[in-house]
């Protein structure tokens, strides 16, 4: 037993070639500068103080509950089933193509640049600061509470029920089919071109310059103290008061 113990110990002094040759039950004794020949069946073996030494091409290797040792600048490599277990810290130093691996609690790490390749049910848990990231074919997935966050040139790809939340300033950019959608305290914005789409209960709150463009089936919902902005051809369809 003595003889043994003292082979362990000495394992160290192992000459780096002859490193893949040791039992798995002894490769904590390996030095970290002799850790990058341990073979890929072995890894899993490796203590967390040494796992920050293993290679690249080894890491894919390392087991879930040791993956937050491994250094950032090896990150890249982690496999796919496995980066659930990266710490939020190092989530950063993930690849693009393995960010839809990403556990939705930790994709608040995400880096701006990443947040693209974010899977479309995951996208809820996008931070408010990244939102403006999201692509165009995954802003549906944006929760009501960060729709403010989506930029003007993916507003259109907001879905009708969350078009209430789209800022004053975002929304020009709402398509006509979505307008019925705008909430009566944003309607001013909507742009001339699109106010025929507005629905008769909120035509009361279309601002006087833009009530000319309202169409003549709907003139009848206009709020009296407004119908002097009316044109002369529509004037035939208002209600009389």
């Amino acid at each position: 037993m003595a003889a043994k113990k003292s082979a362990s110990n000495n394992l160290e002094k192992m000459i780096a070639n002859m490193l893949d040759y040791t039992a798995a039950n002894n490769l904590e004794y390996a030095t970290a500068n002799n850790l990058e020949y341990t073979t890929a069946n072995n890894v899993e073996y490796t203590t967390a103080n040494n796992v920050q030494y293993t290679t690249a091409n080894n890491v894919q290797y390392t087991t879930a509950n040791n993956l937050e040792y491994i250094a950032v600048n090896k990150l890249e490599y982690t496999a796919v089933n496995k980066l659930e277990y990266t710490t939020a810290n190092m989530l950063e130093y993930t690849t693009a193509n393995n960010v839809q691996y990403t556990t939705a609690d930790n994709l608040e790490y995400t880096t701006a640049n990443n947040v693209e390749y974010t899977t479309a049910n995951n996208v809820q848990y996008t931070t408010a600061n990244n939102v403006e990231y999201t692509p165009a074919n995954n802003v549906e997935y944006t929760p009501a509470n960060n729709v403010q966050y989506t930029t003007a040139n993916n507003v259109e790809y907001t879905p009708a029920n969350n078009v209430q939340y789209t800022t004053a300033n975002n929304l020009e950019y709402t398509p006509a089919n979505n307008v019925q959608y705008t909430t009566a305290n944003n309607l001013e914005y909507t742009p001339a071109n699109n106010l025929e789409y507005t629905t008769a209960n909120n035509l009361e709150y279309t601002p006087a310059n833009n009530l000319e463009y309202t169409t003549a089936n709907k003139l009848e919902y206009i709020a009296v103290n407004k119908l002097e902005y009316t044109t002369a051809n529509n004037l035939g369809y208002t209600n009389s008061y």
